[in-house]
């Protein structure tokens, strides 16, 4: 881990059931197959062996992609692919993250006033322009 990524303070993870994701421990395997094969040749834990927990969460801080603020958006904030922020638990998370991770303000408004726009649009595409206007975006008057 420190030759591929460098050296650097790390916590142990608590001595608890952890959820492991396969993918990651399989793109883990794929960077340190001999470090796998030895590990599993040794009978009892040594020096060199392989942390699988402690391994798979500090792959994931070290190792995954960057986000752009789309994908973001995409994979951890639209959980129902509305486009929109419009559940509680789509409100809740984004609460969450702005306390949580620092994320700017101005920039998260931005991209939320967009896709709040593009969703909207669609919408109106789809319901032949009967959400408060057409196409273009003009107020319907009237029934």
């Amino acid at each position: 881990m420190t030759q591929r990524f460098g050296s650097q303070a790390r916590k142990v993870p608590a001595h608890m059931v952890h959820l492991i994701d396969r993918d990651v421990i399989r793109a883990v395997w794929r960077l340190f197959p001999e470090e796998y094969d030895a590990t599993s040749t040794h009978r009892f834990r040594s020096k060199r062996d392989l942390q699988y927990g402690f391994l798979h969460f500090y792959f994931i801080i070290h190792a995954m992609r960057d986000w752009t603020t789309d994908e973001f958006f995409d994979e951890m904030v639209d959980l129902d692919r509305s486009g929109a922020i419009d559940t509680p638990i789509e409100v809740r998370r984004v609460a969450l993250l702005l306390f949580e991770k620092g994320v700017k303000t101005d920039e998260l408004r931005d991209m939320l006033l967009d896709r709040h726009e593009n969703a909207t649009r669609r919408l109106e595409e789809l319901m032949g322009g009967a959400i408060g206007g057409d196409a273009a975006g003009n107020e319907k008057k009237g029934p």
